[in-house]
């Protein structure tokens, strides 16, 4: 598309080659490759946007006036990715009423409109028609009343402001009433549009004007709305000799326009989309710049960095199965006709592409959905050969019952959108359920039913604990420490046919390794984000029991310390109790525990004769001389008592701690010593 400028605006001429330039929401090249076959199309993405292209045709050379109404709250998106296609000239650029813009606050009483005027117009300058034209200011309404015929009329009076001074109008005589000054008849004209707006409270307008240039005879406006969502929903449809998945598309017109004769599309993507003030006035508030800075630079600390957790892996192809070639047989038995086959009606399908990471579906033939109506369009019709019948079974869905389920790959060329799937087997209804989004080629798993008919019975073990090994190097102990529960599925299948069985187990711990066993028949296993499924063959009238042995091994290191010797090895009597080095650590420590005993019971000593000192400091004043002297012996005894603990006992006994705890930690960095 070319512009260029024009007299009286902007002249844009189309290419007809379709346009790659991208406005608004999503991408309107999808709906610019339909204008050549029709100009009406609606693009909806699931994520509830809709790009609408309409086409308006010009009469003769007239000017067309475009109005688009819009929901008010829809109003920035509208705008934001408006556009005008065609060999035309926009004469008049779209416009519209901000959301927040001013109203006038002058409101209009219907039912008096010129008592309701006189009193909040006083002031306004006015033209008076009352049998005669006379000028003035409005003053406002006089009250009177007046006596007809022996009765008091309540009667009012239209109070003006002339020249010749203050004159009286009689509302009932009034004939006309014009306000001359243009910003108060502005202010009406304001109080009018909103009073009949009030039919449509939330509704807003973007209007422009467009002059087609020579040879044109119609223009095409685009732009991107939100909308309700589109959903999809699906049919799988089993029987002995076919299976076959139909997509249709639930589309809902919640817009007050009608979509006529109208080129619909459906779209699984969902491309960003979000509010914007475009729609609003605003007046950025200004931020305030100092100078001088407030407060010097501090500590700048960066975030920690989140590690990147390793994929899961794929499920492999499941045609692989030990229990594929029954999962065939199981359909093939449990297909048992029970209504005669019914013809499909035909109906046109969809033109479906991928487009990215999207799916498009598109319409092939023009449809009508009126305003705050819906309708169901067909999108595609697959036959599948991998499709098979198994019971699922997640204790957190039932703890004894397992579900019917169809596992299916996707043999469309396209992906499937998430959407209500209903379950039919040979004409009957067996249940519903949700079917999520997939990739060409990817595995799913649609639980429709619970069976009644096959129980299971989970039975987890106790928890086991056990030490696995332990290595002291350097002072410092490494240990490992294993954890270990036994779970147990006991099935019991009911039912003269068999059955595919996959048991979702849980992981208990993070990290743990799961080691399956079943008590009959293949099996094989595949991990899940939680833990692992479980695939083997149950048979009919039988019984399975799938074992789960859960592992975790747990590694710590920590200092050593002659307390952990003391109640890991000493005391539960383990092998390693004799070991020399062992018991040389522990008679060292005997000592340390010793010389410690030594120097507390000396520090005790020391504190007593302390206490000792003082009371006798107390006493000496009081008494007699015979006996102040016999305190005064006792004072001084204690004194060199305390001066020999002080100063030789205590501080020999501390460097004897000291020596005997070094040596006690050079032993312990010393020892070396591992089992397992």
């Amino acid at each position: 598309m070319q512009a260029q400028r024009g007299g009286t605006g902007w002249s844009f001429e189309s290419d007809r080659r379709g346009s790659t330039e991208s406005r608004g929401h999503g991408d309107p090249t999808l709906a610019m490759n339909s204008l050549e076959r029709t100009m009406n199309s609606v693009t909806l993405y699931s994520n509830g946007t809709a790009v609408i292209s309409r086409e308006y045709e010009f009469k003769d050379r007239e000017p067309l006036r475009i109005a688009i109404p819009v929901r008010k709250s829809d109003l920035d998106d509208v705008i934001s990715s408006l556009s005008v296609f065609g060999n035309v000239t926009i004469t008049a650029p779209p416009t519209y009423t901000p959301t927040n813009a001013q109203q006038t606050e002058l409101t209009l009483n219907p039912k008096n409109v010129i008592k309701d005027l006189a009193m909040k117009l006083a002031g306004a300058s006015v033209e008076i028609e009352a049998g005669s034209v006379c000028t003035g200011r409005l003053i406002g309404l006089h009250p009177h009343r007046r006596e007809v015929e022996g009765t008091v009329v309540e009667q009012c009076g239209l109070v003006v402001l002339t020249e010749k001074g203050v004159r009286q109008f009689e509302v009932s005589a009034v004939t006309a009433i014009r306000f001359t000054d243009p910003l108060v008849q502005a202010e009406i004209d304001k109080a009018l549009q909103a009073s009949l707006g009030q039919i449509k409270p939330d509704s807003s307008l973007v209007e422009l004007t467009v002059q087609p240039n020579e040879g044109a005879t119609s223009a095409v406006v685009m732009y991107a709305t939100p909308v309700a969502a589109w959903k999809i929903r699906y049919q799988l449809r089993l029987s002995s000799t076919e299976t076959e998945l139909e997509g249709q598309a639930v589309v809902d017109n919640d817009t007050d326009d009608d979509w006529t004769e109208t080129l619909i599309t459906t779209i699984t993507g969902e491309p960003i989309t979000f509010s914007t003030d475009l729609a609003e006035i605003r007046r950025p508030a200004r931020s305030r710049v100092n100078v001088v800075s407030d407060r010097a630079t501090g500590a700048v600390i960066a975030e920690p960095e989140i590690a990147m957790y390793d994929a899961i892996e794929e499920l492999h192809a499941y045609s692989s199965a030990p229990g594929g070639r029954m999962a065939k047989r199981i359909m093939s038995a449990a297909a048992q006709p029970s209504t005669p086959p019914r013809e499909r009606a035909v109906q046109a399908q969809a033109e479906v592409k991928e487009s990215g990471d999207f799916s498009v579906f598109r319409s092939p033939n023009p449809v009508t959905i009126r305003a705050k109506k819906s309708a169901v369009i067909p999108l595609f019709r697959t036959a599948l050969s991998e499709a098979r019948a198994v019971l699922f079974y997640n204790e957190k869905d039932d703890p004894q019952r397992p579900f019917r389920a169809v596992r299916l790959k996707n043999e469309a060329a396209h992906s499937l959108g998430r959407g209500i799937c209903e379950v039919v087997v040979d004409g009957d209804f067996q249940g519903k359920c949700v079917l999520e989004t997939t990739k060409p080629g990817d595995d799913v798993l649609l639980i429709h039913a619970k069976e009644t008919g096959v129980r299971v019975f989970k039975e987890p073990k106790r928890v086991e604990s056990r030490l696995m090994a332990i290595k002291i190097s350097e002072g410092t102990v490494y240990r490992e420490d294993m954890k270990r529960q036994k779970t147990l599925y006991r099935i019991q299948n009911s039912h003269s046919a068999a059955f595919l069985m996959e048991i979702e187990h849980p992981r208990a711990w993070t990290g743990s390794t799961l080691a399956v066993s079943v008590s009959a028949g293949d099996f094989e296993t595949v991990d899940i984000p939680s833990g692992q499924r479980i695939r083997s063959n149950l048979e009919a009238k039988g019984t399975l029991v799938v074992t789960v042995m859960e592992e975790q091994v747990e590694k710590q290191s920590f200092a050593l310390r002659i307390s952990w010797l003391q109640s890991n090895l000493i005391e539960l009597k383990a092998p390693a109790s004799n070991n020399k080095e062992i018991q040389k650590c522990l008679q060292l420590q005997k000592q340390v525990d010793a010389l410690q005993a030594d120097l507390k019971e000396k520090e005790d000593a020391a504190k007593t004769l302390e206490e000792e000192q003082t009371r006798l400091m107390k006493l000496i004043p009081n008494g007699h001389n015979e006996q102040a002297n016999a305190w005064r012996t006792d004072l001084a005894t204690a004194e060199k008592e305390l001066r020999q603990l002080r100063r030789t006992a205590i501080p020999k006994l501390k460097h004897q701690v000291q020596e005997a705890n070094k040596e006690l930690q050079e032993a312990l960095s010393g020892l070396q010593f591992s089992w397992s």
